[in-house]
């Protein structure tokens, strides 16, 4: 005798019912099809055939639901899409197993960050103070980062060059180590700052410094961890800039080349100023696109108890106490 299947579905907000009864009176599911693999159910088709005088089927996707055999829950899922209607009585409903319910939204995790090409002039900000930023310095991003003054340029107090990036509104910095080289900066003349900051406003006069010095003489790589405010930082910049509180006029190139930066999403992923993760940059990864499922049901093992202390492992399903299965 073959055994009972029935339906169990679950609509945005509702309580779980069986199709027959409560909202889905005068309903029938036909042709179930159910489908699995070694992540546990995959997907599933079904029929609802709906009796001339039942109310219509209101069913959307992202309705959990559960197909029972014999009373023992063997495949549980979402509706994935609309169901779509075959003819006025009948609505073909397609489904897809838990395992598939992380692949519903996109968004960004930030680990480790390292491609220098990210990296932009400061100036091209939409809020960069660019009475500091001066459109006479050099700016140059590729596999590295060159910032500073040509020979012959007058840099007053208070002038800037620098490039920024910009991790984006999830993502943010925490810690930050960077390699440099000094590329004709004379002793006495131009300060080296590695700078995490919130808004592209604060590059000079705000945000929270990582390193700062002569880069003659700052050694390389420069580390530092964000401990201010919420401690991260959205904004990473490498600056140049005159303090002297005299201006320069540089007699050669006064360059710094930035060979290397990593940022840090965590301490945790930086370990000896390296990165402790496989991957090089951000990574896009999926994340569930409605609400989380009410339970994500799955058999329990144990040791039954019974009269007769029969031994082994039986599995154990809890039996729906009313009209619903939960």
């Amino acid at each position: 005798m073959a055994k009972e299947t029935t339906v169990w579905i679950k609509p945005l907000d509702l309580p779980w019912e069986q199709v027959g009864t409560g909202q889905f009176q005068g309903i029938t599911p036909e042709n179930i099809n159910l489908e699995a693999d070694t992540w546990g159910p995959s997907n599933a088709t079904f029929d609802l055939r709906r009796e001339p005088d039942a109310p219509a089927l209101d069913l959307s996707a992202g309705a959990e639901v559960e197909v029972h055999v014999a009373g023992v829950n063997v495949w549980d899922g979402f509706v994935s899409s609309t169901p779509k209607k075959r003819g006025d009585l009948v609505v073909s409903v397609v489904c897809r197993g838990w395992q598939d319910e992380l692949d519903g939204r996109i968004f960004t995790a930030g680990y480790v960050h390292s491609s220098l090409a990210d990296f932009k002039d400061a100036r091209s900000f939409p809020t960069a103070p660019l009475a500091n930023l001066k459109v006479n310095g050099t700016v140059q991003i590729g596999g590295t980062i060159t910032i500073g003054f040509p020979k012959g340029t007058a840099v007053a107090v208070g002038d800037a060059v620098a490039a920024t990036i910009d991790l984006g509104q999830i993502n943010a910095a925490k810690r930050v180590v960077c390699a440099f080289e000094n590329q004709g900066v004379t002793v006495g003349t131009f300060t080296l700052y590695i700078k995490g900051h919130d808004l592209p406003s604060d590059i000079i006069s705000g945000g929270e410094n990582i390193a700062s010095g002569d880069p003659t003489v700052l050694s390389s790589p420069q580390a530092g961890t964000f401990s201010t405010g919420t401690g991260v930082r959205r904004y990473v910049s490498v600056i140049l800039y005159n303090g002297t509180g005299a201006p320069i006029t540089p007699s050669a190139d006064a360059l710094v080349r930035v060979t290397s930066c990593l940022i840090f999403a965590d301490t945790a992923y930086e370990s000896g100023n390296a990165s402790c993760s496989r991957r090089p940059r951000w990574s896009r990864t999926r994340w569930p696109g409605g609400r989380w499922p009410s339970r994500r049901t799955r058999p329990a093992w144990t040791t039954p108890v019974s009269a007769s202390r029969t031994s082994g492992l039986t599995r154990r399903v809890s039996q729906p106490a009313s009209s619903s299965p939960r």
